[in-house]
């Protein structure tokens, strides 16, 4: 849901607004970036098929291949999820450290805002890994639950 507000508004930005090459640029990596996200997400991330009239054996089987696969994709998002921003993050900031700068505001005060917002960004991208990380772990827990249900 995200991704189909973020998409517009940054292609509009891109096509439509008062920037340069480089801002521009960004705003286009940002849409690569986020359909990258989407693509991975539907490829990899959607739930498994149950397997109907299943055993109870193969239905903690099932569970179990479900827990590690969602666990395994928590534990990559630093891979797929937030290093495909990257580039777009850099090419705003470059390009709005000096040729696309904010002529509303004195050069050295719009540095700081980018320095203060590329801060912000690497906090948020800190705790997305974080929490995804933690969440991956109470997985685990699950998959070691299943696993002594299964007598392994």
């Amino acid at each position: 849901v995200a991704g189909a507000v973020v998409i517009p508004i940054v292609g509009g930005l891109a096509l439509f607004g008062d920037f340069g090459w480089m801002s521009r640029t960004g705003f286009v990596l940002a849409i690569l970036g986020v359909a990258f996200i989407f693509w991975r997400l539907h490829r990899h991330a959607g739930p498994g098929r149950t397997p109907a009239g299943g055993t109870t054996q193969s239905l903690l089987d099932f569970q179990r291949s479900e827990l590690v696969r969602q666990r395994d994709a928590l534990r990559s998002v630093p891979i797929w999820y937030l290093l495909p921003l990257v580039p777009s993050l850099i090419a705003l900031d470059l390009g709005r450290w000096s040729p696309d700068h904010n002529p509303k505001l004195p050069l050295a005060e719009d540095h700081v805002r980018i320095i203060v917002g590329s801060v912000i960004a690497l906090l948020i991208f800190a705790i997305v890994w974080l929490l995804n990380a933690w969440v991956a772990e109470k997985l685990d827990r699950q998959v070691e639950k299943i696993d002594r249900l299964r007598g392994q």
